[in-house]
């Protein structure tokens, strides 16, 4: 019915289609009997195009702007009228609102886009970014319980150890502990290993009521995953290390400038890229470097015992002859070099010593 009524009301008169179109929505009724005027329809219907380009709550911002152009008055500044005052007050222009945003500046270190970390900190803190604000003297009355970050055993342990670096000077700053992110990750789900991309992050550690929180993550480096970051990660590292030593800073929670201290509470990182970050070659290669592991060796065994030794010695320096036996000491690991296989072996060179060094006769004394 309605677009019938349409089409009678277009044939009728040139464009009087689409100004009943708009006196109905506006009398949300089918039957009004009045139309509106051209220019307002056209008005309408290319508000009505603009919407339907826009999500819900850009559509909500659309008629927050719109209420305020009827209902504020502009006596510095004016309306924008044309794509020229656009781009000259609010985008493109030297003196544009966009160009003179208060934001971290980035800059590129062996093809990565870069921010510093120092400038990300200084903008979250003066921003107004809620933060719990814990001075390096809370510890003292610290508990421990594991519910959020802020309260772990290594979150006191900083504190601790800002503290006691900074009473000498009697300064209690704040501390602002961060988490650094670092991984690669497909751009797409069609092309598998190909232009994959290197991203590292910082998190400014939220309130616990806040952990999901998109304002306090930020990114600070974005490359290419086979690039080397060795630079990138010096350049973040070296910022750190400046983070950790107190300076005044503007804090909008505070309404003031205080002493702030950032320290690094968690390094999070697959296998690879640790790997990658303690120059540790191939994670799975045989020259991996291990640490921290554990076993049921007794440190003081490890090394061979004096007897242990003076055999070796008389293999090498008197009988000049290859021991067949194997390593069977039950009192140490009597770590041997010797091998049997001609492919493993070799001549000791021209310049080593042919003379027996001064611990042997001592060691001989000693079996005696």
């Amino acid at each position: 019915m309605a677009m019938k009524k349409n089409f009678i009301d277009e044939m009728s008169s040139h464009g009087n289609g689409i100004c009943g179109i708009t006196a109905n929505a506006f009398s949300q009724s089918f039957h009004c009997r009045s139309k509106s005027s051209m220019h307002e329809a056209s008005f309408h219907l290319q508000a009505t195009h603009f919407c339907t380009q826009l999500k819900e709550k850009q559509q909500k911002q659309f008629a927050s702007l719109m209420n305020d152009v009827m209902s504020k008055k502009f006596e510095t500044t004016k309306i924008p009228i044309s794509i020229g005052d656009i781009r000259k007050f609010y985008t493109n222009g030297k003196y544009s609102i966009y160009k003179n945003l208060p934001c971290p500046k980035t800059f590129q270190i062996d093809n990565h886009a870069c921010t510093s970390l120092i400038e990300i900190l200084n903008h979250s803190l003066a921003m107004g970014i809620e933060i719990n604000l814990f001075r390096s003297s809370y510890y003292k009355q610290m508990i421990v319980h594991n519910q959020d970050l802020h309260h772990i055993q290594r979150t006191r342990e900083i504190l601790n150890e800002v503290y006691n670096e900074n009473k000498v000077h009697d300064c209690d700053p704040y501390v602002f502990l961060l988490i650094i992110w670092s991984d690669d990750f497909e751009v797409n789900h069609t092309r598998k290993n190909r232009n994959s991309t290197w991203l590292k992050t910082v998190t400014i550690i939220p309130p616990p009521n806040m952990t999901t929180s998109k304002k306090h993550t930020n990114v600070i480096c974005l490359g290419r995953k086979n690039q080397d970051h060795s630079n990138v990660n010096k350049f973040f590292q070296d910022e750190l290390e400046t983070l950790s030593k107190s300076k005044d800073r503007y804090v909008y929670q505070l309404q003031q400038f205080v002493p702030t201290v950032a320290r690094v509470l968690i390094m999070s990182s697959d296998r690879p890229e640790r790997c990658a970050l303690n120059n540790v070659l191939n994670y799975s290669g045989l020259s991996t470097r291990r640490w921290l592991y554990s076993s049921l060796v007794d440190p003081f065994k490890l090394s061979s015992r004096n007897r242990c030794i003076l055999k070796r010695f008389q293999t090498m320096f008197i009988t000049h002859a290859k021991r067949k036996r194997p390593n069977s000491c039950a009192y140490c690991c009597d770590f041997d070099y010797d091998t049997q296989t001609d492919i493993n072996s070799f001549d000791i060179t021209e310049k080593y010593p042919k003379k027996n060094i001064q611990i042997l006769p001592v060691l001989l004394k000693v079996e005696k």
